[in-house]
């Protein structure tokens, strides 16, 4: 037997912690570990039930007299039944159809009661009431059948395919957005599904229609970004890794198949897998990105992320964020992951002429030079995105300058990147770097119109570095 499960992609670097993601599946894991035992114990009790009215149903229909074979009928109806409505109300007609039973008969009053028994166990088990039933549904269910799993394999693939897709795109699209779509996936995934099955009394339960909505959109998103996966084979366990566009179109596809195999065998169900509830999710959720990019308004949720203090600043950006889409930005990751430096510096140098105001490719090119044992190409591509963050006000300017410190101890800057620093360490609340890179325009700039301006931050924080904040002396007192 063959099992194959994601672990990881390309694009699995993030700005900050994915709180919703995480928060999802902390939430699956407990009502998971707080459920799944009691259904075990309802599902024994109801296997129990059933097995002794199958075998009280069958003594039924072995009895003699008039109206026989009509309740032998009847009975063979109910043990080819479709679900446990059908086969409950066609024991309880053939009870009816025996003539000279009575409800005072000791075992017949035992099968009655029986059938009483199976049907409450069922109709108040933690998945009937909580779980999606097509032909009753529960306004609390739709959102409520997400988060219960019917078993250890059940939650653990949900999860597996959660973490792949998930965290990413909160990354991209942040907490307000990522939560809507992953809900609206499920919530889509459910009416597909129950659009398909018609009335059924099988509740359906699993995040499996909300996460198929998050993979449609991860492949719209992240189409080119190669997926790490893990396949284990009897014992042996065989990495490789497939991209999102050979992957998530093959698993769908299988889907497609399966649901259409369903629809001949007449259930929508069939097989215990909802899986039109994942077509249509998976449909919608590839739906979303398109949408939000058609309309522009992906434009202002791709949000870049620097830290200030202990804070975190947010500031939204639109083009410079565009080569998280481009093939070739890809390409540039996979040569140098595969230690092809020349093939990688070529595509990244072509990714910052077509992008020329993303930071992050003249980052990852110092980084292919750094594993490339190229220190002065990698210096020399650091100054470059130097400039740049300066330029462009970039919250990771102060982190693009230590690293290039760090590898060429002496950095020379213009009057704009030293002035940005000296503004970017004062908000951080490092006062002495501030003070040092204003004084630099000071003294290295003495014709620049930012020189006035640095002195006169300068002389301020001189002050504030002899006098203290303004407040404290007070604060301390107090």
């Amino acid at each position: 037997m063959i099992f194959i499960f994601p672990v990881g992609h390309d694009d699995s670097k993030f700005h900050r912690f994915p709180f919703i993601s995480a928060a999802i599946v902390i939430t699956c894991l407990i009502v998971f570990a707080n459920t799944w035992p009691v259904a075990q114990k309802e599902g024994e009790r109801a296997e129990e039930l059933f097995r002794s009215i199958v075998a009280r149903s069958q003594a039924l229909a072995n009895g003699r007299g008039r109206g026989s074979a009509e309740v032998r009928r009847l009975v063979e109806e109910a043990q080819s039944s479709p679900n446990y409505k059908v086969f409950l109300a066609r024991i309880e007609e053939a009870v009816e159809w025996r003539e000279g039973f009575s409800s005072e008969d000791e075992w017949v009053g035992r099968l009655k009661e029986d059938i009483r028994s199976l049907r409450e166990t069922i109709t108040g088990g933690v998945f009937h009431r909580f779980g999606l039933v097509s032909d009753e549904p529960r306004l609390h269910a739709f959102l409520t059948h997400m988060f219960l799993h019917g078993g250890f394999g059940h939650i653990l693939f949900n999860m597996l395919f959660f973490l792949l897709a998930g965290p990413s795109l909160e990354d991209r699209w942040g907490r307000i957005v990522f939560p809507a779509v992953y809900f609206l996936s499920g919530l889509f995934a459910a009416l597909g599904y129950m659009a398909v099955s018609g009335a059924s009394p099988v509740p359906m339960i699993g995040a499996s229609g909300a996460i198929a909505g998050l993979m449609g959109a991860f492949l719209f998103t992240f189409t080119h970004s190669r997926i790490q996966m893990l396949a284990l084979i009897v014992v042996k366990v065989v990495p490789f890794s497939m991209p999102a566009w050979v992957f998530l179109p093959l698993w769908i596809g299988g889907e497609i198949a399966h649901g259409l195999s369903q629809l001949k065998e007449g259930s929508a169900g069939a097989g215990g897998v909802a899986h039109w509830a994942h077509i249509a999710g998976f449909f919608f959720g590839f739906g979303v990105p398109f949408l939000l990019r058609w309309s522009g308004i992906e434009r202002k949720l791709l949000p870049l992320y620097a830290k200030v203090g202990k804070k975190t600043e947010i500031r939204y950006a639109d083009a410079s964020l565009e080569f998280q889409n481009d093939r070739i930005y890809h390409r540039a990751i996979r040569l140098r992951d595969g230690c092809e430096w020349a093939g990688s510096v070529e595509a990244f140098q072509a990714t910052i002429r077509k992008h020329p105001d993303a930071l992050e490719p003249h980052l990852e090119m110092a980084e292919a030079y750094r594993l490339a044992g190229e220190p002065q190409m990698r210096r020399d591509a650091l100054a470059g995105a130097l400039e740049l963050a300066a330029a462009r006000k970039h919250p990771r300017l102060t982190e693009v300058y230590e690293t290039l410190r760090k590898a060429s101890g002496v950095v020379k800057a213009s009057a704009d990147c030293y002035f940005r620093l000296g503004t970017a360490y004062e908000a951080s609340g490092q006062i002495g770097e501030a003070l040092a890179h204003f004084q630099k325009v000071v003294d290295q700039f003495p014709q620049h119109q930012l020189r006035p301006k640095a002195e006169a931050k300068a002389a301020e924080l001189r002050q504030s570095k002899v006098y203290g904040p303004p407040g404290r002396i007070e604060r301390t007192r107090g």
